[in-house]
């Protein structure tokens, strides 16, 4: 589960608030969407994004049986179909770069990892993130591949 100590000692838990959280902590790299109704769609491609692509993928990690295995893809291809089009014609998923996307990147690099097929919309939307400065540095310090 992943979680974040704050200095006060308490821990937050949850990924789509944790995502929230640190993009709150510079409100000027516009990486959250905080107002109008564009605001509601951000937060439910956050929680479409967790509850669905990275919670779907979780049971993968496991090593499970062939038929769980292949269950779980066949639930997976489904929604990184509704991915694509909340993507629709957009380079990002909301107008601009924001943690949605950052998101979105890292369950698509484990869809990669467990070979499940995505379009090729949501191929070319990998790669346009993957090419961004700091999501390259970002991968270089974690010792991560960037290509």
């Amino acid at each position: 589960m992943p979680a974040l100590e704050l200095d006060n000692g308490e821990v937050l838990t949850e990924a789509q608030v944790l995502i929230q959280y640190l993009a709150d902590q510079n409100p000027k790299a516009g990486l959250a969407i905080t107002e109008g109704p564009q605001r509601w769609r951000f937060l439910e491609t956050l929680n479409f994004i967790a509850t669905e692509l990275h919670k779907g993928t979780g049971p993968l990690f496991k090593n499970p049986s062939d038929d769980a295995k292949a269950a779980a893809i066949a639930n997976l291809v489904n929604r990184y179909k509704l991915l694509k089009q909340k993507l629709g014609d957009k380079d990002y998923l909301h107008d601009q770069f924001t943690v949605a996307d950052a998101y979105a990147f890292v369950v698509l690099n484990w869809a990669r990892r467990f070979e499940i097929p995505v379009s090729a919309k949501l191929t070319s939307y990998f790669e346009r993130i993957r090419a961004r400065p700091a999501v390259q540095q970002t991968l270089k310090e974690e010792g991560l591949p960037t290509s």
